[in-house]
């Protein structure tokens, strides 16, 4: 019988949590940006600088999580992600947002760390349905109903309260990061640093996945300002949708989690059907399918790390998911800009580039060879 470990357990709870403050405030994020002051390339960049630090501190976060333990590299990220978010609240234009992004977005190096911690407290059973119940799903049901707060506070009081609802609710999340047991570290024998890493297949497969999640994304970041701009919907019923798009993040993840390469098939598929439906929408009941079927993004991120963890021996896990968190948030970070260029000609062009791409998305995908069996 499928069951979790008491470890991931806690660490399920601690990204609920997280998830309940980001769901506050993540589907109206745009439009805060856009309040103080920003144009949309001017929002897509600042997206995108915020994704590209995240893309950045993974390298150095496997490293810590491989020297000085998966615990505490997750207690100091948590830490740094409370602190930056008064400095968000505080911004009084788009440029003063930068430093608060910044912190929040670095502390994000723990990412290799949480990864290794599930998959070490998994033992190995279940692999795929633990990482996309502990880590997408869980923070998805977090984001379940916070959005239609977020929005409804949003249009009460202003955006800015949001942001220390969610400063609280981190340090709940962080309570629960405190309450983890440490797991061992394992020595590195001599010559397995990043250098071993970069022959390794992990790379091949991490650059697939850097590019299938560049055009799977690319459609979606600034979705909350065509659905303002073009649809005419407040920011209510925006973070209304962002409900239903963390209801398909934590049903699709969990539903497609034990299908491993065919659930990332099916995922990217969802995507594309996602897309199709915001383009033609017009009613709630379709636009909020769409949201829902959107979802699908993080339950693919999910198998396509669950596969990584099968090519990674014990001793390489920490750096291998750094490499592999690191692609993949390139493209997060990436396809922000490339969209707020896109929107620049036409609100409709993001949707439309990434719909059209989809099916390279799934040819590529189809190139990468699961090994069951972890190096030594």
């Amino acid at each position: 019988m499928f069951h979790l470990s008491r470890d991931n357990k806690l660490l399920s709870i601690a990204i609920l949590l997280w998830g309940c403050g980001d769901g506050l405030y993540l589907y109206i994020w745009p439009l805060y940006i856009a309040s103080l002051g920003a144009d949309p390339v001017q929002i897509g960049l600042v997206l995108s600088i915020g994704t590209l630090a995240i893309a950045v501190s993974y390298i150095p976060g496997g490293f810590l999580a491989d020297r000085f333990g998966r615990r505490r590299t997750m207690l100091w990220s948590w830490i740094i992600g409370v602190i930056a978010m008064p400095l968000i609240a505080m911004a009084r234009d788009w440029h003063q947002l930068l430093p608060g992004i910044l912190l929040r977005s670095l502390s994000a190096f723990s990412m290799p760390a949480i990864s290794s911690y599930v998959v070490t407290a998994s033992e190995d059973r279940d692999l795929e349905r633990t990482y996309s119940l502990v880590i997408s799903s869980s923070w998805s049901l977090g984001t379940l109903l916070t959005p239609s707060i977020g929005g409804w506070l949003a249009d009460s009081l202003g955006m800015r309260p949001l942001f220390l609802l969610a400063f609280a609710l981190y340090i709940l999340s962080t309570f629960f990061i405190f309450l983890l047991s440490e797991q061992p570290i394992v020595p590195a024998p001599e010559g397995s640093g990043y250098g071993r890493i970069l022959s390794h297949p992990l790379l091949l497969a991490s650059t697939i996945f850097f590019l299938v999640t560049f055009i799977l994304y690319l459609g979606q970041p600034l979705a909350p300002n065509y659905l303002e701009e073009v649809v005419g919907l407040n920011l209510s019923w925006i973070g209304t949708l962002g409900t239903f798009a963390s209801l398909g993040s934590a049903v699709l993840a969990a539903w497609l989690g034990h299908l491993a390469t065919w659930g990332i098939f099916i995922s990217e598929a969802l995507c594309a059907l996602s897309f199709l439906l915001l383009l033609w929408g017009r009613t709630f009941p379709l636009l909020a399918l769409s949201f829902f079927l959107r979802g699908s993004l993080s339950a693919c991120t999910s198998l396509a790390a669950a596969q990584i963890a099968r090519i990674l021996g014990e001793d390489e896990v920490g750096r291998g998911f750094g490499v592999f968190n690191t692609l993949v948030s390139l493209a997060y970070a990436l396809a922000p800009y490339a969209a707020g260029q896109l929107y620049s000609f036409s609100p409709t062009l993001p949707l439309l580039v990434s719909l059209g791409l989809t099916p390279l998305a799934m040819a590529l995908t189809a190139l990468v060879r699961k090994e069951r069996e972890p190096r030594g």
